[in-house]
């Protein structure tokens, strides 16, 4: 009966998971047909999404492969990745404030936004109970 439980969260943190990259990648594709119509006119209005949505697919695809080939609990890997960008945050020496380059500090800090975003999905992740 246990094993039915775990499976049943673990479902859940999959379908989850699975459901953001859907999410994303349609907003990369939307963000994609606007540069397509007029490059010029759509990239400085789309630039920070379409980053932001690739950002945060590769991490979920990441995300979904980790979660099911690794032989952790499902609490055990949410919690490592959890801590892994509370971490990220944490460091006292960042990209965000060392970066000469505007662009790539402005990257710096969509990336920091989506760690933060991350963070909040871990948390609620983490307290899955089976419905």
């Amino acid at each position: 009966m246990k094993k039915k439980t775990m499976f049943t969260e673990s479902q859940k943190i999959a379908n989850e998971i699975f459901g953001r990259i859907k999410n994303v990648t349609m907003r990369i594709e939307s963000d994609e047909q606007k540069l397509q119509q007029d490059f010029a006119l759509n990239f400085p209005w789309v630039c920070e999404d379409l980053w932001t949505a690739n950002f945060q697919r590769d991490t979920y695809k990441y995300w979904l492969h980790e979660f099911e080939t690794s032989n952790e609990t499902w609490q055990d890997f949410v919690q490592r990745e959890l801590n892994h960008w509370k971490t990220f945050c944490s460091r006292p020496s960042n990209v965000r404030t060392n970066s000469t380059g505007a662009l790539h500090r402005e990257v710096s800090t969509w990336k920091f936004q989506c760690a933060l975003e991350f963070i909040a999905i871990l948390e609620t992740l983490l307290n899955y109970k089976n419905a």
